[in-house]
């Protein structure tokens, strides 16, 4: 923060990673032409643009694979619309350094969000077959049922689980999980849920979003390991590999390079510069 009040710079710009998805974007300003050069460089890396439904429920869609930056106020109110109540419970984490940023000077903030795996799917735009609400509700059924595995895992070892940062993850999630199920499924019964979703919109809900919490499952099954529960380390092992290789096979997941995520993360980056240096950046805040 102190950093930032003392540089006020005209770009700022976060180094990110994803999970399982396309290439995607944050923006804190509507910038056309260089949102149309982000998905020309993703092309050109033959990395797919992501399609599918946006990390969070309340984004703002700025162009495809696109969204404008938000911060901790827009996590508040998507909470306190769909648990109703007071939703500080549910939050204990600060906001965005954008968020802070945007209060100090007028800068243009970027995110580049990259995934370790994608699939073919999750840049494809034709009807599924099913509206969102169908696929999300797929997926936070399959969500549930791996929060419900893990969390009985987890209780057979808790009491002998060491002060470890796995241990941290796996409570945490377990503590958080339940109002965020509450929250997503109460918003998908907004209307805008009853279209049609596209293939990429239902591969995402459907697989990607629940292999996030396969990860969980991972984390008990390594902790499992560390207190000496060899059994349940080699059910949960098994399990494990059950569930991702029904996730491959539905998604045709696959690993990539590390060479053209870099490349597309540093040309998102030098793109932002050129277009801010030829003052080319539309000064429209997102």
């Amino acid at each position: 923060m102190r950093a930032m009040e003392r540089a006020r710079p005209r770009f700022f710009y976060s180094l990110h990673n994803a999970g399982f998805c396309g290439a995607y974007f944050y923006a804190s300003h509507r910038a056309p032409a260089l949102f149309h050069a982000f998905a020309a460089l993703v092309a050109s890396q033959g990395l797919p643009l992501h399609r599918g439904e946006p990390e969070v429920p309340y984004l703002r869609t700025l162009a495809p694979g696109v969204y404008a930056q938000f911060g901790v106020a827009e996590t508040y109110e998507y909470l306190a619309r769909t648990l109703g109540g007071d939703p500080a419970p549910h939050i204990d984490a600060g906001t965005s350094s954008d968020d802070w940023l945007a209060r100090v000077c007028d800068a243009f903030s970027l995110v580049c969000e990259l995934p370790y795996y994608t699939a073919p799917g999750l840049a494809d735009t034709a009807p599924a077959g099913v509206s969102r609400r169908e696929g999300l509700r797929a997926g936070l059924a399959r969500e549930e049922a791996l929060l419900a595995e893990c969390a009985a895992a987890f209780a057979a070892i808790a009491a002998r689980a060491p002060d470890h940062r796995l241990t941290r993850s796996v409570a945490d999630y377990l503590r958080r999980s339940p109002a965020r199920l509450a929250a997503d499924r109460a918003e998908i019964e907004q209307p805008v849920y009853g279209r049609e979703a596209t293939r990429a919109e239902a591969l995402d809900a459907a697989v990607c979003k629940p292999f996030y919490r396969l990860l969980y499952l991972g984390e008990v099954f390594r902790l499992a390991g560390m207190v000496g529960e060899t059994a349940l380390a080699a059910t949960l092992r098994a399990r494990i590999e059950t569930l991702a290789a029904e996730m491959a096979r539905e998604s045709e997941l696959s690993v990539l390079p590390l060479r053209p995520l870099v490349a597309a993360q540093a040309g998102a980056g030098l793109l932002a510069l050129s277009a801010l240096a030829d003052g080319d950046l539309d000064a429209t805040p997102a």
